[in-house]
């Protein structure tokens, strides 16, 4: 009986440990179409932010095709520098690699 009862606590945590885990994980979607180039934008707004960082917009894969999405103005991180993200090739189609911030040595 004890044994039973440690084989189904065991299962138990694996269950949602391996649940939670997986639904957390970010989702890969390769596209076969080569991305658009990169759209050139002239900002004219000011940063709302003293120290603004400007993330790029972005080309994203909606509904069989690419919608281009503006940029937008976030607050600086210090110690950190911003990394834009990028389509990547790779044997599978094109991936979106996202932007994140990189800290500074």
């Amino acid at each position: 009986m004890r044994t039973l009862k440690l084989f189904m606590s065991a299962a138990m945590l694996f269950f949602v440990f391996g649940f939670f885990n997986a639904s957390f994980a970010a989702k890969v979607v390769y596209i076969r179409k080569v991305p658009p180039a990169k759209k050139v934008v002239v900002v004219k707004s000011k940063s709302p932010y003293k120290g603004g960082i400007r993330v790029s917009g972005r080309w994203v894969w909606k509904n069989n095709h690419y919608v281009w999405t503006e940029g937008r103005w976030v607050k600086p991180r210090k110690g950190f520098v911003w990394v834009n993200g990028h389509w990547q090739k790779n044997p599978r189609g094109w991936v979106w690699k996202p932007g994140h911030w990189k800290r500074l040595r």
